[in-house]
């Protein structure tokens, strides 16, 4: 009996995490690979060409079209991070704090878009640093009213760039984390350049922030490089515990975390988090992640939930009313996204309710 396409397609994305993961020449999987379904799955978790460059050195020899396609992503990777250091460049000369948040922890991939954080709050600050460029801005709607962002496609590079003016979070509640995050960056050496990148305890960090709220899945290199950030060195837990117990994410840290343990577990027959973040995190009880329709997957909405209650309730506690009343308006921009009004039809009486908080904030 041949096998299903699910187990097939669960099959291929072991194989490829696999051999992100092993990095010394292990030998692969005894799988008969369906090339244009690794292709596929490649592309659709941003890592196409890390994947191409591993499965040479494991030995193998992909077709054809295979190889074009990882090398015209590449080619497209070299003018997405020449767009980067470009606008790197324009920060420094002009003195604005900045860091590209994820970006660098992908390379040599990159994904569909990019995200640019600033500590100015003034929106006013991108025709400084996107002069000479083509990028157009995207009419700010509700949602970039909120999380304190605008977003502008960059023809050049066919990328789209989010940048985040002073605040993180689905609706900008994180307000003093990104002066943390940008005094700790550190520099790294990316294709043999020095860049800047968040430390690593703000790395995981951030994946917790951002991989699970208001989405249903994450990819293949969220493990990939969740993973190689804890095994590729040591880690402060105890501060990394307690700078996401005061943001009031650390649930959903434990809740990401946990999920990447599993995948972990299941390929290697052991744990991926040490002993010192089993006794800090909360990794049960979040339910089972699986690879289905192209992605890692859980139980969205019962997690979504769990952690906005948490989120909010240690906000309440902490007496963080300003972090309190953002999140607050959460469930209503959810709702007004899921209707399609978060733009120009965003309903009068949300538009009102948006200024009555910012006019306390």
């Amino acid at each position: 009996m041949t096998d299903t396409l699910p187990a097939t397609e669960q099959r291929h994305a072991t194989f490829a995490l696999r051999l992100l993961l092993d990095r010394r020449g292990d030998p692969p999987m005894d799988i008969a690979v369906d090339w244009p379904l690794l292709l596929a799955l490649a592309q659709q978790n941003t890592v196409l060409v890390r994947v191409a460059d591993r499965i040479q050195l494991a030995g193998l020899e992909p077709p054809a079209f295979f190889v074009t396609a990882a090398e015209r992503e590449r080619e497209r990777t070299r003018t997405v991070f020449g767009v980067m250091q470009r606008l790197g460049e324009r920060c420094e000369q002009t003195d604005l704090a900045y860091l590209f948040p994820t970006a660098w922890q992908h390379f040599p991939d990159v994904g569909g878009d990019l995200d640019l954080l600033l500590l100015s709050r003034s929106p006013d600050v991108d025709a400084v640093i996107l002069e000479g460029t083509a990028a157009s801005l995207r009419a700010r709607d509700l949602r970039d009213r909120l999380a304190g962002t605008a977003l502008y496609w960059l023809p050049e590079a066919a990328v789209a760039l989010d940048i985040h003016h002073g605040r993180l979070g689905l609706v900008g509640e994180q307000g003093l984390y990104p002066a943390g995050l940008i005094h700790r960056r550190r520099r790294r050496v990316v294709a043999g350049e020095e860049r800047f990148a968040p430390a690593p305890e703000d790395q995981l960090i951030l994946q917790g922030m951002s991989r699970l709220a208001g989405r249903r899945s994450f990819s293949i290199a969220d493990a990939a490089a969740t993973a190689s950030i804890v095994r590729g060195q040591r880690l402060d837990w105890t501060y990394l515990g307690s700078v996401a117990r005061q943001m009031g994410v650390l649930p959903a840290l434990s809740c990401y975390l946990g999920y990447v343990d599993q995948i972990y577990t299941a390929l290697y027959e052991r744990h991926l988090l040490p002993p010192e973040a089993r006794s800090l995190l909360t990794l049960d009880g979040w339910g089972e992640v699986a690879f289905q329709q192209g992605r890692y997957r859980f139980a969205a909405l019962r997690v979504r939930n769990r952690l906005y209650w948490r989120q909010l309730a240690t906000a309440a506690i902490d007496g963080q009313w300003r972090v309190a009343s953002r999140l607050c308006l959460a469930p209503a921009m959810v709702a007004a996204c899921s209707m399609g009004l978060v733009g120009r039809d965003a309903t009068a009486g949300l538009d009102a309710l948006v200024t009555i908080i910012f006019s306390a904030l």
